[in-house]
């Protein structure tokens, strides 16, 4: 096999450059799988008349990260995500870049951890 197919580490890429070929019609793909309603997406545009960070139940230490760097109101992707993380609900959410997705997520993560168990 020749050099131009194989990556940094040596191992060989395929034919495609390491594209992978699409799938058969005969096998089965995601999307001819049964559906599983659990799993269905709820999409909410309906965004929360929250107004500062302290109307969540957000750890204390992650409320005065959030002053410390000059953020005073959550932004909307913000107000849609936080309130569910800290349920511990899953949430997929798309907005543009430094909109907080970010803080959005990492926010209600970062309060729910316990600093006293044990790894």
């Amino acid at each position: 096999m020749g050099a131009e197919n194989q990556s940094k580490s040596g191992r060989s890429r395929g034919p495609a450059g390491g594209r992978r070929k699409p799938a058969s019609s005969g096998s089965k793909s995601a999307a001819s799988a049964p559906r599983n309603p659990a799993m269905e997406l709820h999409p909410t545009t309906d965004v929360p008349d929250i107004e500062r960070f302290d109307e969540w139940d957000l750890a204390p230490d992650v409320l005065q990260a959030i002053a410390d760097m000059g953020i005073t109101s959550p932004t909307p992707v913000q107000r849609l995500a936080t309130g569910p993380v800290l349920q511990r609900r899953d949430i997929i959410a798309k907005a543009e870049t430094g909109t907080g997705k970010t803080l959005a997520f990492g926010a209600g993560m970062v309060s729910k951890l316990d600093a006293d168990r044990a790894t």
